[in-house]
């Protein structure tokens, strides 16, 4: 797998981010519309809609911070990942999984140094054994660190640990 194209992957993740904060600003503002406008001029006022609406309003509603906060903390994180990527780029390595620390890796790095990553508990869950084992692209350092499992291929949010 080429920089480029590990690049990309955190670009698109970036822009998700994005999307998805969009998305649900928008559909916030749909809901307060209909709550505080429509309704009122349909039903002469939001408690008197049929009995559907509220809920589905509350549910929209819910879904749409949902969407807000994961994605402002989307583009926040993968912004910050693509920053680290930028100045420090990406090295080739062979990852193993770290026997010492459950849900962790050790990997040897082309240029000689070896680290130990531990990526996010919902990811690392997600991501087989068979994966994490093999070559990668470690992007970034230290809290803002990136890996790319090329025989996934899976990119994941990573910390350096010691």
């Amino acid at each position: 797998m080429s920089d480029e194209v590990a690049n990309a992957a955190v670009e698109r993740l970036r822009k998700r981010g994005l999307v998805s904060a969009i998305v649900g600003v928008v559909l916030l503002v749909g809901v307060v519309v209909f709550v505080f406008g429509i309704s009122v001029r349909v039903w002469g006022s939001f408690l008197d809609s049929p009995p559907l609406v509220s809920p589905l309003m509350s549910f929209l509603f819910a879904g749409a911070l949902m969407l807000v906060v994961t994605g402002v903390v989307g583009r926040l994180r993968w912004s910050a990942r693509a920053e680290a990527i930028g100045h420090f780029g990406w090295t080739a390595g062979v990852a193993r999984v770290d026997p010492v620390v459950a849900d962790a890796v050790v990997v040897e790095l082309a240029d000689s140094r070896t680290l130990r990553l531990v990526t996010t508990k919902p990811v690392n869950l997600k991501i087989p054994v068979e994966i994490r084992e093999g070559d990668v692209l470690v992007g970034g350092e230290g809290d803002a660190s990136t890996l790319v499992f090329t025989n996934g291929p899976v990119l994941a949010a990573a910390r350096t640990i010691h």
